[in-house]
């Protein structure tokens, strides 16, 4: 009998290996497909090319956190975090975030951004930040859900969102 038998797949947050760039790319790839959508017409991101392009960039800056999203062993989704030190106090940046769409409304994403804010709060972060496109209701409405408040409008397309990190 297997002790695990009806039991959900553990969910967890680590690191991408080296290893595991190209099951990354994979995942960065459906994430800008999906990011293409919310953009003015005729902009991509999407392109294989681009990927590997935006990877080589996310791993040559080793304040860079890459994380698997994974249930199980099995990765759902990713987040690209950093500490910003230029910044009056520590505070934290989310640059990219995704959870396979099937995947979304189970709780995967906000037990990750929890993960990732005591990630943050460990480095010192008092707060932290992300950019989401105005056009993308869903993104907004996630990450309002979650405390975030939008402090500034960016280029008119996306908004500067802020949340404080508790201690």
């Amino acid at each position: 009998d297997d002790p695990n038998a009806g039991r959900s797949p553990t969910r967890t947050f680590r690191a991408i290996t080296p290893a595991e760039h190209q099951e990354f790319l994979r995942l960065l790839l459906l994430y800008q497909q999906e990011q293409d959508a919310f953009q003015s017409p005729g902009s991509t991101l999407a392109t294989p090319e681009g990927a590997i392009s935006y990877l080589r960039h996310l791993v040559s800056d080793p304040g860079r956190r890459l994380w698997w999203i994974l249930l199980g062993e099995q990765p759902i989704g990713f987040a690209v975090f950093r500490l910003l030190l230029w910044t009056a106090e520590p505070t934290g940046m989310i640059d990219d975030f995704y959870v396979l769409p099937e995947l979304r409304r189970h709780g995967h994403g906000r037990r990750a951004v929890a993960a990732i804010l005591a990630h943050l709060s460990q480095l010192g972060a008092t707060g932290v930040r992300l950019q989401a496109l105005t056009s993308n209701q869903g993104a907004m409405a996630f990450w309002q859900s979650l405390g975030f408040s939008s402090r500034a409008l960016l280029l008119g397309i996306a908004h500067l969102m802020e949340r404080p990190i508790p201690p």
